[in-house]
Formats: C-alpha cells, structure tokens, sequence
C-alpha cells in the first residue's frame, strides 16, 4: 500500500473514497485503482479493529488488557470514523472498559456511530434516552 496516493487522499473511513468513486471525472484506470486503494485501506482498518478487540477482550489467544484495548480503538475511532470502533468506543466507555466510566463520552460515541446507521448504536443511544444516562431522560428522543 506504501505508494498508493490514496493513503494521502483517503479519511480511512471510505466516504472521501466512495465520493470519489460516484464521480464521472475519472477515467476507468483511476478508478480501478482507486477501488484497489480503499478496499486495501478498509480490510487494514479491519484488521486493526479486530486486534483492538482481541486484546480489549482477551480473545484468539491474546492477553487482555482492557487499557490497551481502548488505546488501539480509540484512533480508529476519532481519526478514521470507523463505526463499529466508535461503538466499541461509546460501550467502553459506558461501561468504564478501559477507561473512567463517563456516560456522557459513550452518548457522543454513540450518536457518532448511530448517525451512520449502525443499529446497535442507535438502540444503545435510544436506551441512554430513556434512562437518562449521560443526557436528560427523553422518552421522545428515546
């Protein structure tokens, strides 16, 4: 991947790159190339998130350490926008797995996720709503 332009171009979360492939700017060529970067780019972020996870939980033979766990998600999350890292993330958080627990950090971490339109993190938000953890009970909202 190391002269692949795209890794100057690419968020990492694929939007940049699916905006890129809707255009009709680019020849066939750039395309092709360009889809070869994002999924090279996709299937590494992949890979770290599954390491994040085997040590955040102690599986496939790795040792847990919920620290290190919640040290690898974070970036994934906050510089990749990766959805599933930025659920991790909000239940790390919601639940003191790694980190202080702070209801408030696992709201903004859900919302993120949920905007996205990941479905456990809009019923995770949801809940948050309707008991009041991290923001003002809101069954409307819920």
């Amino acid at each position: 991947m190391g002269s692949c332009f795209s890794t100057q171009v690419v968020k990492l979360n694929g939007e940049v790159c699916n905006r890129f492939l809707r255009s009709a700017h680019f020849d066939p060529s750039f395309r092709s190339n360009l889809v070869s970067c994002c999924s090279c780019l996709l299937l590494q972020l992949n890979d770290e998130f599954r390491r994040a996870i085997c040590t955040l939980f102690g599986h496939g033979g790795v040792t847990k350490d919920e620290k290190a766990g919640f040290a690898l998600l974070k970036p994934l999350a906050e510089k990749t926008g990766h959805v599933e890292a930025q659920v991790e993330l909000g239940d790390c958080f919601y639940f003191g797995c790694g980190v202080d627990k702070d209801e408030n950090q696992a709201v903004i971490w859900y919302r993120k996720a949920a905007e996205q339109g990941h479905v456990k993190a809009q019923f995770n938000l949801g809940l948050c709503f309707k008991h009041g953890d991290g923001v003002n009970k809101d069954e409307q909202q819920a």
